[in-house]
């Protein structure tokens, strides 16, 4: 696990004051980590998730599809909004999203799959 102002996230999950983000198999579901109630699910049809991570109360995602290729979406972690969708330069499979201070900046290569 990471340490870090997000709370601890892992590979298949982030916790934060805001929320505890879990990938499921269809996508992402965020619970409220005081009682544990349901916040919000967010569904990626046809996409895998190849990335998750966030900051200051934003998650982002990684996720890739056969058809269009890969890019970032980021949503509030405590209601789900989406704030923005980035698709990646096409030519470079694997990327790896670094979020802090107010940015999110990807890198080609994936440092671990999920």
């Amino acid at each position: 696990l990471e340490h870090g102002r997000y709370g601890r996230s892992g590979d298949d999950h982030l916790l934060s004051a805001e929320s505890l983000v879990l990938l499921d198999p269809a996508g992402l579901v965020a619970l409220d980590p005081d009682d544990g109630s349901e916040l919000w699910s967010a569904r990626f049809d046809g996409e895998t998730v190849t990335a998750l991570t966030g900051d200051s109360g934003v998650v982002v995602v990684g996720l890739e599809s056969p058809d269009s290729g890969e890019r970032l979406v980021a949503l509030d972690a405590r209601a789900g909004i989406p704030l923005w969708d980035q698709a990646l330069p096409l030519g470079t499979r694997g990327w790896t999203p670094l979020v802090g201070e107010g940015a999110c900046v990807a890198l080609p290569g994936r440092a671990e799959s999920l």
